[in-house]
């Protein structure tokens, strides 16, 4: 007479759980954002959220699982009870076998997907009858405290949550101290801007063409990179980026614009992609993503690895790093409204921001058009997988729309010139704008990377300096690169440490 069945050990279960959900779940998710930490530091994500995300995706699935078999099992009895969680299990391991030949191989899906269903039968039969296959899934839940730690403490994660954002500025002495104005664009080419006769075309860009008639226009400018989070850095250091794959925050950066004159200088700053300004100095910067919208786009990388549909280079479809900021207007206001109106000492006042880059969304007076620009592609329309314009036609509308949205820019950098001059902080002030990088829209040449025709879109960008009292503008032809901002910064106060 076969007896009662034995009592199941809950405990020894969940432990299952989280080690196939740490394999399932959390890995792709962590290894995900572990390979775009630069998000994490555009959206300005702190350590809390970082830690709760890790916990969520790596312990919140299996306790999920393991309460609704332990529900069951108290609705019902101890076989049912066995035969979910068997099935549990084996779903998991159907799951997990689908995500890694999905990533490891080019098998048809159909095929793929037929392997996961033998895995999932495989599992069930084996954890139902093999008290040895069940002790290994239980040593599994090793995995998750694992790659909890190296998604925290051993990543690029880790620069994002807990590097040291409190570094000291040093004491310089300074001959000429003086109020200091940076603004730097993104994806603006000194092409752009120039008219027929390759000045600048002050019917179209009257904000870039004041400023050029009170300052020194350094017309063969050029930057260092083709991408923010390099290019950035460079502005804010002066210095040559050594790897390219280094995240743009202090941690990565200690001697820059904020930590040199943070000892001497009252600072405003808006950074827009990078994190150089330590928080000692700056506070905590602005949040450009909520929590729930990280849980989100976490949840869609995890469907992405599971989904019929391929990864590109092994990223999901779902996961997009924000190519603009639908709020950039805003935080240039906001960034003027913090500016100290009766200022105790001299300024530095800096902002980065995400202007006129892609997605072109702007009309010339501000309006938007279109969808949700955050919800765009990363790709713009009409660029082939390999970021090159592939005919005529779709580089000459993108281009259009670039200086449509450019005449936007235009308009807030007139805004911001007429804003610090009524408070009488122009005038006085070294002021520098440039850009990052440019755009090109060269029919088969990349859209910012070089190619054969277009290093005067991609390479050249603005670079005006104004000297504090500076009233006419010149021209300098000497070649010049972004880098030299901080060592110009530094030459015309005179600072010395």
């Amino acid at each position: 007479m076969e007896g009662p069945p034995p009592q199941p050990n809950r405990r020894a279960r969940l432990f299952e759980l989280v080690g196939l959900s740490a394999l399932v779940v959390a890995q792709p998710v962590f290894s995900t954002f572990q390979g775009n930490a630069t998000d994490l530091v555009f959206r300005r994500t702190g350590a809390a959220d970082i830690v709760a995300f890790g916990l969520l995706f790596a312990l919140v699935p299996p306790l999920m699982l393991w309460l609704f078999g332990w529900g069951v099992e108290e609705l019902t009895d101890a076989r049912v009870g066995r035969w979910v969680h068997a099935g549990t299990v084996g779903g998991l391991a159907g799951l997990f076998a689908i995500a890694t030949l999905k990533d490891a191989t080019e098998l048809p899906m159909a095929v793929v997907y037929g392997v996961g269903a033998a895995a999932l039968v495989a599992a069930v039969a084996l954890r139902l009858r093999s008290e040895q296959f069940a002790s290994v899934l239980r040593v599994s839940a090793v995995a998750a405290p694992l790659f909890l730690a190296i998604f925290w403490f051993m990543s690029p994660v880790t620069d994002v949550a807990f590097a040291d954002g409190t570094a000291e500025a040093p004491v310089l002495d300074m001959t000429n101290p003086t109020d200091v104005v940076m603004i730097v664009f993104d994806e603006l080419p000194t092409l752009s801007l120039l008219g027929p006769d390759d000045q600048i075309d002050a019917g179209l860009w009257p904000g870039f063409a004041s400023l050029a008639e009170q300052s020194t226009w350094y017309r063969n400018a050029t930057s260092i990179s083709p991408t923010t989070p390099t290019a950035v850095p460079a502005i804010f250091t002066g210095q040559w980026p050594t790897d390219t794959e280094v995240l743009p925050t202090v941690a990565n950066h200690p001697q820059n614009i904020f930590t040199l004159l943070g000892a001497s200088h009252d600072l405003t700053v808006h950074e827009s992609v990078s994190r150089l300004c330590p928080t000692a100095l700056c506070g905590e910067a602005e949040r450009n993503s909520s929590f729930s919208a990280l849980v989100n786009d976490g949840v869609d990388v995890w469907w992405g690895f599971l989904s019929p549909e391929r990864t590109v280079e092994g990223q999901p479809e779902d996961f997009r790093i924000p190519q603009s900021d639908p709020s950039a207007d805003n935080k240039i206001n906001r960034w003027l409204d913090n500016i100290p109106t009766q200022p105790d000492g001299h300024q530095l006042q800096v902002i980065h921001s995400v202007l006129p880059h892609q997605p072109w969304w702007r009309y010339a007076d501000g309006r938007r058009y279109g969808g949700d620009p955050m919800a765009a592609t990363v790709v713009p329309e009409g660029l082939t997988g390999d970021l090159e314009w592939p005919d005529t036609m779709a580089p000459v509308f993108a281009q259009q729309r670039h200086l449509v949205q450019l005449q936007w820019t235009d308009r807030l950098l007139a805004q911001m010139m007429a804003e610090l001059a009524q408070r009488g902080q122009w005038d006085d002030a070294l002021v520098i704008v440039t850009a990052d990088h440019g755009v090109s829209f060269k029919p088969g040449d990349p859209i910012r990377g070089l190619g054969e025709d277009n290093t005067d879109g991609v390479m050249f960008v603005p670079l005006f300096v104004k000297l504090p009292g500076q009233a006419e503008g010149t021209i300098d032809q000497r070649p010049a690169q972004t880098i030299d901002v901080v060592p110009t910064v530094v030459d015309h106060l005179g600072a010395e440490s």
